[in-house]
This record gives C-alpha cells, structure tokens and sequence, in this order.
C-alpha cells in the first residue's frame, strides 16, 4: 500500500494514528527524537534528529513517501518556554518538513494545528473555516505560523491540508481531558451541575478516519487549505461528565454550583484558561471538511466520550503500533484539593479576620506565621499559620517548646485547629493537600531521612492525616513515618474524606508543646 512518514508517532494522537496505518495496510516510517522507540508492527524508525541537523534534505533519502502527517509540535501546557519555544518547536521545524516535502516530490502533506490557530479557549461565536484568525495564546500563533508553510507546499500543485480540530479525546488523552475523567470517577459530588455551557470536542477515532480519508482520497490540489474538525453535535460540559460515568460505568453525582464560582475558583488557582475552557463555549462547525472531502464521521460526541473511558483507568497500557512510556503523575487530586480550597477561602475569610484581629489584640506581633517546610519531592516551601506562640520564640519542633512559648489566644486556636485556616493558601497554590503527612523542617534531618526512605516525600504534606488523627508527633521520627507509609498504602479518596470528617468532628489533639 503507501508508505506514510509519521511525526509525533509516540504521542497520544500518533500511537492511535500508526495502529490504523498499519491496520489499513499502510507502512508508517516514524521520524522520533528518542531512539528508544518501539514498535509493534511494520513501522519503520528513523532519528527525528536529523531533521534539525540536515532539514531532512531529499539528497539523503531515496525512498518515496505518498505522504507526510505531521504530527509533532510543543503542546499548548505551561511551563513551555514562551513563543520562541513555541516557534521553534511548531512553526521552523513544519516549515523544515515541507522543505523536505518538497523536494522528495511528496504528493500528500498532512499538519495537525488546532483551532486555538483562530481563537482563545472560548468564543463567543461558532468558529469555522472562514473565521478571521485572532489566536490569543503564543501556541495558537505558533500553529498560524505552522500552516503559512502548508500553505506554500499546497503552492507547488499537491495536496496540503492543516487540520484545526478542538480538544482530541480517546484513550490515553492527557491533560485537561485526564484530569476530568479522574475527577469524573473518584466517586465524589462534583460542581459541575450547572455548567450548561456548549463545547465541541473530536474522538481520536473521527480524527485517524478523517487522516486516512486525507491519504487514500486522492483529492486535488485545489482541495488544499485549513479546516475544522469536529464531532457533533457539541455538548455541555456537565453532560460530557455525565458520559463520562457511562464509560466507567459509574454513576457521577453532580451539584449545581453556579458557574461564575467554578470560574471565579479556578482563576484564584491561577487556571483562568481552564476556567475559559471549563466554563465558556467553543463550538467548532467542520461542516466543510465534510462537504469538501465527503467524510462522514463514525461516532458521534456522546460516542466519543463515552469511548475515551475506555483505556483511561489503565495508564500503562501499551497502544497498538507504538509502545508508551509510564505517564506522569496524575494531578486531578491536586486540582479537585484547589477548587476545594478556593471554594472554602469564601466563607472562611470573615473566620480569618476575626482570628488575626484577636491575635493581634492579644499580643505583639503578625497575626499570621510562615515558616519553610519540607514539601513534595523534598522542595522548600512556606507554610502559613495563623501565629499561637510569642514573637521571638526559636525556630523547633513544637515537641522541643514549652507551654510558655504559647499565647493565651494561641492556646485556644490550636485546641479547636482554628490555627491551621491559612493553610487553604497552601492547599490552593498546591503545596499542601487537605490529606497527608504531617509537614516538618528542613532541621528535623532524622525524619527527612525517615521518610525519604519510605518514600512519603512523593506526595504533598496535608493539614490532616492518619498521623495527625491518631495525635502522633514529630518526637519519633521512625514511628511517624511508618506511619505515613501506612497511609500511603492505604490512600484513596473514600479514606481521605474519613480521616477529613474525623478531624472536624475533633480527633487528633494537633501539634503539643512540650509538657503538654
């Protein structure tokens, strides 16, 4: 059949994209930075590398490839390194692979940008193919950029075709979409009852179909341009949440918070585009991608969704064609503790002002301590309390003071735990969990060594947890840490709200002072 030369073969989209090549009878060559790359099938590997060394000039291959799908590029995530990062990455090196293109006399070239090509994570309006572009992110004008150099291969008489589609889901997605369906499944209410809000999505199954069609179409080059993809009709987040439990087969229990507070809740954890996203709508019209190439999708939204649960909950599986490396991390758990957090500072605020004017009142100094704790991964950060001791008091365990260091204010906060509120900050910025091990010092070198040997530093410190409850202190380093490792191996969310319901209803006596 053909031989398809395949960029960004080991991401989601590409793994998916080889197991159909391959299974239409199709031969991917797969361009990879890693050498590392395995395959399951007939694709053949080459060294993405020398696509920067030599701008895969023609001279160096004599294979003939029926077509290219461009698929790499630097994802639209944060921490990414700006818009040169971006340009580099997405632009220069599309622009590099058309060079190439054309002179190998490819006559198919096939670019995955995206709608953010055109607009922010939200709009106003429905988005199509004769939307003015008005990218509002470095991403989306690094894939406008990208498209300009499809469009001059499109310019030599051949098929080049940019693909626009929203957010791709199936399984293995990542990012916002992974984080949903874990929230969707941990069992939990949800605040997204309210969220009627309309959004158009595509199913990795519709986006290999419409890929495919592109290569075995034989389409003129006067078909050439930018089109949107899209599955539809478009829907509502909280019925995506809703099929979402479908997949799972799970009932999702949703509460009707307005969607002003969702939005308002993210912006404060510093994710207002997840806020546009979550809560605004973006439909994306693909109807002339179908009347032009005559596609017609398989699956509608509801199917997509539903069939993107599939795989999710088995992150280690291997997709077919290409073998995935061990995902990061989830981080649902940290996102669903900020949007708690944020939702608690609401009415926690007027509890705080009371408390920081009574620690004023009652003695000198701040209302509010901060001091450098041992975090995840053993990082520093600053945790904040409100201030129980005397100013000047040394810097130690609390178990290593005396009664004396106490205020008579303070005493009363750390009995009824009113002095772990500003700790919400924490939660929100992401340094802390409502659950977990109880946070120690930089000076306490016994139990960092403790835990660094049980691995306890892989998660966030919590406000609460089983060491907390069952009043164990900083005293015994070993037994504390065993007994987070406990915990650890016992975790999940069912026990978490446990331990959370218990220490409100009072159990555990917190950190004792000395003689106490």
């Amino acid at each position: 059949m053909a031989d398809i030369l395949v960029t960004g073969a080991t991401g989601f989209i590409g793994r998916h994209l080889v197991a159909r090549l391959i299974e239409a009878g199709h031969t991917p060559v797969i361009f990879e930075r890693s050498a590392a790359t395995r395959c399951e099938g007939p694709a053949m590997i080459a060294d993405l590398e020398r696509l920067a060394e030599i701008g895969l000039d023609a001279a160096h291959t004599s294979r003939r490839f029926d077509a290219v799908v461009h698929l790499a590029g630097l994802a639209d995530v944060g921490g990414t390194g700006g818009r040169d990062a971006f340009m580099a990455a997405n632009a220069d090196l599309t622009g590099r692979l058309v060079d190439f293109a054309i002179g190998a006399g490819v006559p198919v070239f096939i670019h995955l940008s995206s709608i953010l090509a055109v607009t922010g994570n939200s709009a106003d309006r429905p988005v199509d193919d004769g939307t003015a572009p008005a990218p509002d992110s470095d991403y989306g004008v690094s894939k406008l950029a990208a498209e300009e150099h499809v469009a001059r291969f499109a310019q030599t008489g051949r098929l080049g075709v940019s693909l626009r589609p929203p957010m791709v889901v199936g399984p293995g997605a990542r990012g916002n979409w992974r984080r949903l369906i874990k929230l969707s499944t941990m069992g939990m209410p949800l605040p997204f009852g309210s969220l009627t809000n309309r959004r158009s999505i595509v199913g990795i199954r519709t986006m290999c179909e419409a890929i495919l069609h592109l290569i075995e179409g034989g389409f003129d080059a006067d078909a050439s341009g930018c089109y949107a993809l899209a599955n539809t009709p478009p829907a509502s987040v909280r019925d995506m949440v809703r099929w979402i439990g479908t997949g799972a087969g799970r009932r999702v229990r949703l509460v009707p918070l307005p969607a002003v507070f969702l939005s308002a809740a993210l912006t404060l954890t510093g994710r207002a585009r997840t806020a546009a996203s979550v809560t605004g709508e973006l439909l994306v019209d693909g109807q002339r991608f179908e009347a032009v190439f005559g596609f017609v999708p398989s699956e509608t939204t509801r199917d997509a969704v539903i069939g993107s649960v599939g795989a999710a909950a088995d992150d280690e599986r291997t997709m077919p064609g290409i073998a995935e490396t061990a995902p990061p991390e989830s981080r649902a758990r940290v996102l669903l503790d900020q949007i708690v957090a944020a939702l608690m500072l609401v009415p926690a605020i007027p509890v705080m002002l009371t408390v920081g004017l009574a620690i004023r009142l009652g003695s000198p100094g701040p209302a509010v301590f901060a001091q450098v704790r041992v975090g995840r991964n053993e990082m520093p950060f600053r945790l904040y309390k409100f201030r129980t001791m005397h100013v000047g008091t040394p810097e130690a365990a609390t178990h290593e003071l005396g009664q004396g260091a106490v205020t008579r204010i303070g005493g009363i906060l750390r009995r009824v735990k009113l002095d772990e509120l500003p700790q919400l900050f924490n939660v929100l910025r992401g340094e802390m969990a409502f659950v977990g091990p109880r946070p120690c010092l930089p000076a306490q070198t016994d139990l960092v060594a403790e835990r660094r040997r049980r691995g306890v530093f892989s998660v966030r410190p919590g406000i609460t947890g089983k060491a907390q409850i069952a009043g164990i202190d900083m005293s015994r380093p070993r037994h504390l840490a065993e007994v987070d490792q406990q915990w650890l191996a016992e975790r999940g969310l069912i026990n978490d709200i446990g331990l959370m319901i218990r220490t409100v209803l009072g159990a555990g006596r917190g950190d004792r002072v000395g003689g106490a």
